[in-house]
C-alpha cells in the first residue's frame, strides 16, 4: 500500500470526502499494474470499500493503462494525481494522471 489522501476536490463530486488510496502492483508480484480504492472513514468506522481502477482506466483520452503505481498527490485544490512506472517494460519511464469526472 503506499498510502492516499481524503479527496477535497471539487471537479469528482463522487469522491467527496472519500479516502482514495493505492497499490503498486495488482493481486500478485507479477502483475505489475497498480490498483486504486476508494473507502468512507467516519467515527471510527471504515465502510463503502470499492475498487475503481476500472472506472479510471484505460483513460479516456489515450486509453492507457495504469502500470506500477509509485505515488499519489494532490494539489492546492484537492485534486488528486497518480503516478506510475513501467516496471514489466523495463524503460522506468512512468506518467502521472489526473482523476477527473467522467463525462
Amino acid at each position: 500500500m503506499i498510502g492516499g489522501y481524503v479527496y477535497r476536490g471539487k471537479k469528482v463530486r463522487a469522491l467527496h470526502n472519500l479516502y482514495v488510496f493505492a497499490d503498486c502492483f495488482g493481486p500478485g508480484l507479477t502483475n505489475f499494474l497498480g490498483k486504486v480504492w476508494t473507502l468512507r472513514y467516519h467515527d471510527g468506522v471504515a465502510s463503502d470499500f470499492m475498487d475503481i481502477t476500472s472506472q479510471l482506466f484505460p483513460t479516456r483520452v489515450g486509453g492507457y493503462t495504469l502500470n506500477a503505481l509509485t505515488s499519489l498527490g494532490e494539489d492546492a485544490n484537492g485534486e488528486l494525481y497518480l503516478v506510475d512506472e513501467d516496471v514489466a517494460g523495463g524503460t522506468g519511464v512512468g506518467d502521472v494522471y489526473k482523476i477527473v469526472r467522467s463525462q
